[in-house]
């Protein structure tokens, strides 16, 4: 599988966890001080939710052959690395907390007596899973969009680069308009024996003639040139 179907199912797979461990961290705060028997009510909700292990699957595993697939470039690899490793966080939190909560309490369809400390565990370690899912999209995203960045970022110093060095050009350029025509004149006054006097029509001599005042127009006009590139530079 090519690098960018991974980054695609790996953002993918993290970005559907991070909804379910999303509803239970938004779901804590209302839930947290329900009384036995409306908390039990309130967690059939997550009927069902045993099929969001094949999400959880598909993460670790995208996630890790990613790793693998960009070991050699270590701008990439890092934040890919950390992934996993809050991938793999989630993980430890739910058998070491989740897991066990679920089965002191048959999928909560029974309540034991320390069923207080079980909910507190349950809830709390999901919460934190979430956040971990969170940062693991976050440094997904900055492997995939990072290198991108950076090459925006060159593409940037080297256009105000080359825009110091057009405005240096435009300084230069900011000579005395007369000097300017002096030595622009020679360019459209050259030896007429190239064509011949006689046979140098006059739509050819108007033609140049149109040339070279717009030379002339262009170089009273540089010093405005100058001001405009200037401007630029300094936004």
């Amino acid at each position: 599988m090519s690098i960018v179907w991974l980054r695609i199912l790996s953002v993918l797979f993290t970005a559907v966890a991070l909804i379910f461990g999303g509803a239970h961290l938004f779901e804590l705060p209302h839930k947290i001080g329900l009384s036995a028997a409306d908390y039990l009510t309130v967690q059939q909700i997550y009927r069902g939710w045993q099929f969001a292990g094949i999400v959880v699957v598909g993460e670790v595993v995208s996630i890790a052959a990613l790793a693998y697939a960009v070991r050699r470039n270590r701008r990439v690899f890092v934040p890919t690395f950390i992934a996993l490793l809050c991938v793999i966080g989630t993980q430890i939190l739910f058998w070491v907390f989740n897991f066990p909560a679920n089965q002191a309490t048959e999928n909560w369809a029974t309540l034991p007596p320390d069923w207080e400390t079980l909910r507190e565990r349950w809830e709390f370690a999901h919460a934190a899973s979430a956040l971990l899912n969170l940062a693991a999209l976050i440094a997904l995203l900055e492997a995939l969009l990072g290198p991108a960045g950076s090459r925006f970022v060159d593409d940037m110093k080297r256009t105000r680069a080359e825009s110091r060095l057009g405005d240096s050009n435009c300084r230069r350029s900011n000579d005395d308009p007369k000097t300017e025509i002096g030595r622009i004149s020679p360019l459209f006054t050259q030896d007429q024996s190239v064509y011949g006097q006689k046979a140098q029509s006059r739509h050819v001599r108007y033609a140049r003639g149109r040339e070279e005042a717009r030379a002339r127009d262009s170089v009273f006009q540089a010093p405005l040139i100058a001001a405009l590139c200037r401007s630029l530079h300094w936004r």
